[in-house]
């Protein structure tokens, strides 16, 4: 690769960009002018607003025998209007009233005798002037009630201070956050999730432009005849991609910071706020946000290349920031705390790291738990990054794809290896399928299980069905081989016992594990409530079917055959074991134990292309499921006489080391005995050539 050339494309789609003022105005400069006049504007109409719903005319009824002394005190409180509506629970709920103020029956009988009486304010949530109305109400009451609570003490001779025995001061007395921690509280989680939506459209506009925009003025020609390489032309608009994406983020990023901390009073915001960024915060987010925009930047050309036109390019958009957003939202999520786990996960893992590093400044001690994880993001983002530049490259270098006639429908093929003999899913698939299945899940589970299915034996049944049926359907749909897709064939003997190794092993490792890390899931959640009633309400054959057997087929149907060789149809074994795996863990929706599923997802694609079969896989995560259930269930019969299932279920360092080590064999043994079966044998390294 000769990086001069590398570097004259880059200055040629600079110039390009440069000479696009509108569309660089637009993407550049627009987004930061606005951001000062939308909040200026945003906080004036706010703050109007609410002055005049504070000022504006409430109506309330009363209802029962409400008491004359707060019947006149809420006559004479400014803003509220009394109504004689007949019926005043149906003119709230038509909304001719905003408020009813209601005595129990007995109302004056309790007071008097020096009971609690029970008043209440019946309103409407969802109306703004009915939420105000009762604002003003409650502090009539509230007066009117501390008023007979003084009659009552003075008539029995008893000081008001005896029924304080301790003062508590309001919040804002004793708030310990600074200023500046209270900023990055209130806006750090937002600017975090903004700071991606903006790598995402600021890396978009020019990658359209590189590439689909290339097409439609019939460049693209000229450019491919020229002494650079295919790598060396997709590096450069790369570059030039990722240079306007950091730009755009970076800019908005400054803009929104100082806008919002100026104008946090008139949003809302109590107290006294401050949001800055101290020079090395803001250098570690800078750090952060290179592989970041990298990544968004090589999948942007990379839709960029599938696209016949500009304007087919610009639908892609769409679906990029449905990859984006969820992965982002976590930063506005409550009590989601960053551990190595979530640090792991792309682009999620950086968002939480961002708001962290925010809410940090200036304290040592916080500083000292963020700053390990930096490398963990660094490293999975950048791995994220250098995938996503690998696939740009490939759809950049397939005449097919690069030169599709404007006119051509598209064709899900267009992401898929070419057809050929034992023809199996490309890595467009292996993306498309799990989504899909997912998704299928959960809309088939809201539509047609009852509620009394909710949570029940019948739940896992149809997941693992409809796992099943989306392979089938996958399959049959684009005329797939299914022994080449899913790995149906033999495999040596030996490989057995590797994966029996391996799925003991890491039932045992696992739970000491995720004692280590801390990365326990909630004790108290509903899939936690669920798997207890699961284990107490069926025997151990039924538990093994339902959550090891099953699920064992349905997933290493779906990811050991299914994706992992679709993925490994255009790229190296390694790459695909990993990319894979990650996918699997996602595909569990459990954050706390992603890194785990996914590591175990590894070792199982390991042994899946090794040994070219599908059932070695099956057998070692059946045994994980297996093993892990029948001990809590053992455990969960007889805890006082299971103390070898206890520490076998990792109470013991010695049982996870020795877990660890068991996998580890596995693995060793399958990668032996398939040394002498070429025919299973996968090399792991570079894709096998088209045919």
């Amino acid at each position: 690769m000769n990086g001069r050339r590398v570097l004259l494309v880059l200055q040629k789609e600079v110039r390009e960009a440069l000479r696009d003022r509108r569309t660089l105005f637009v993407t550049l400069v627009l987004p930061i002018l606005l951001y000062p006049a939308l909040m200026i504007g945003l906080g004036t109409v706010t703050a109007r607003q609410q002055g005049k719903l504070r000022d504006a005319m409430q109506t309330l009824a009363l209802e029962g025998p409400v008491p004359a002394a707060l019947r006149e005190a809420l006559e004479k409180t400014k803003g509220l209007r009394l109504s004689a509506e007949k019926d005043p629970a149906a003119a709230l709920k038509a909304g001719r009233i905003h408020l009813v103020v209601r005595a129990a029956p007995d109302f004056p009988e309790v007071l008097a005798a020096g009971g609690t009486a029970r008043l209440e304010l019946l309103h409407d949530s969802a109306n703004e002037p009915s939420a105000e109305a009762r604002r003003k109400a409650l502090e009539v009451v509230a007066a009117w009630r501390d008023g007979i609570l003084k009659e009552r003490l003075a008539g029995r001779g008893i000081d008001p201070a005896f029924i304080l025995p301790v003062d508590v001061p309001p919040a804002s007395a004793t708030d310990v956050a600074s200023a500046t921690r209270r900023g990055a509280h209130v806006f750090g989680r937002l600017l975090s999730f903004m700071l991606v939506v903006m790598v995402v459209t600021g890396a978009f506009t020019p990658a359209v432009d590189a590439v689909a925009g290339e097409k439609e003025r019939g460049t693209m020609e000229t450019l491919l005849i020229s002494p650079a390489t295919r790598l060396e032309i997709v590096l450069g608009k790369f570059l030039s991609v990722f240079a306007v994406s950091v730009a755009t983020a970076l800019g908005n990023l400054a803009s929104m910071g100082v806008t919002f901390g100026q104008f946090a009073s008139s949003l809302g915001v109590r107290g006294k706020v401050d949001f800055t960024l101290d020079a090395g915060t803001a250098a570690t987010i800078f750090v952060i946000l290179l592989p970041l925009a990298a990544l968004f930047s090589a999948l942007a050309l990379a839709l960029s290349t599938l696209a016949r036109s500009t304007k087919e390019a610009q639908t892609y958009l769409t679906p990029l920031m449905l990859l984006a957003m969820p992965l982002s939202m976590v930063a506005v999520v409550p009590n989601i705390d960053l551990g190595f786990g979530l640090a792991a996960v792309p682009v999620a893992g950086a968002v939480l790291l961002f708001r962290d590093l925010m809410l940090a400044q200036g304290e040592p001690a916080l500083l000292a738990k963020v700053i390990p994880m930096v490398p963990v993001v660094l490293g999975a983002t950048a791995l994220a990054a250098g995938l996503a530049v690998r696939w740009a490259v490939w759809m950049f270098g397939r005449e097919e794809v690069l030169f599709r006639d404007a006119g051509e429908a598209f064709s899900w093929k267009d992401l898929r290896a070419s057809r050929r003999e034992g023809s199996v899913p490309g890595p467009g698939g292996a993306f498309l399928l799990p989504a899909a299945a997912l998704a299928a899940t959960f809309l088939v589970g809201q539509a047609v299980l009852r509620p009394e299915w909710a949570l029940s034996p019948w739940t896992l049944v149809g997941q693992q069905a409809l796992l099943l049926a989306a392979v089938a359907a996958g399959i049959s749909l684009a005329g797939l081989d299914p022994g080449a897709t899913l790995g149906l064939r033999s495999f040596p003997p030996a490989a057995l016992a590797g994966a029996v190794l391996l799925g003991c092993g890491s039932a045992v490792a696992t739970p000491w594990l995720v004692r280590v890390t801390g990365l326990e899931p909630d004790a108290g959640g509903p899939m936690a409530g669920f798997l207890e009633s699961l284990l107490r309400g069926h025997s151990l054959p039924v538990l093994l079917l339902l959550t090891a057997a099953l699920p064992a087929l349905a997933e290493e149907t779906l990811f050991r055959g299914w994706v992992l060789r679709g993925l490994r149809s255009e790229m190296s074994g390694v790459a695909a074991i990993l990319l894979s795996s990650v996918i699997f863990g996602v595909f569990h929706m459990e954050p706390e134990r992603i890194a785990f599923t996914a590591a175990l997802g590894a070792g199982l694609g390991f042994l899946a292309l090794r040994t070219g079969s599908l059932w070695p896989g099956v057998v070692a995560h059946a045994l994980h499921n297996g093993v892990t259930v029948g001990a809590a269930k053992v455990w969960m019969e007889a805890p006082e006489t299971a103390t070898a299932v206890r520490v076998f279920g990792g109470q013991a360092p010695i049982a996870g080391i020795a877990g660890l080590a068991a996998a580890g064999a596995g693995l060793l043994l399958v990668h032996l005995s398939t040394r002498s079966a070429p025919g299973a044998r996968d090399s792991l390294g570079a894709p096998p050539p088209s045919g």
